[in-house]
């Protein structure tokens, strides 16, 4: 049986279980970003922080849009959406580059996700 280990928040710690793959691999990635853009390994980002505080980290997102019944809206959506920021920094010009991408609602991150674009 796996040791109960406390769920990692991207840099830290939240809640005790066991991280499933997907956690793990979102960690690894949200490492790799970290690494990549000098951004320190201590550094905490997770679900439910204010939009703020990321930015304060990372700076100013690369990409903003919308999404609708899961594609994303061109122009200015009406009715129901997601609003999602994505952080994609390639200074040395990598082949394949980290990326964060957060889903926002009113001001706080709802869904976190990181990979390689």
């Amino acid at each position: 049986m796996a040791d109960a280990t406390r769920t990692p928040t991207l840099g830290g710690t939240d809640n005790l279980k066991v991280p499933d793959a997907k956690e793990r691999e979102t960690q690894a990635d949200m490492q790799y970003y970290f690494r990549a853009n000098g951004i320190p390994a201590s550094t905490v980002l997770r679900v439910g922080m204010n939009l703020d505080e990321f930015v304060k980290v990372l700076g100013e997102p690369t990409k903003r849009y919308q999404t609708q019944k899961g594609r994303v809206v061109n122009g200015k959506s009406e009715g129901p959406h997601e609003d999602w920021l994505e952080w994609y920094h390639n200074p040395r010009g990598m082949h394949v580059a980290p990326l964060i991408r957060v889903r926002i609602e009113d001001g706080v991150i709802q869904e976190l996700r990181a990979g390689r674009l």
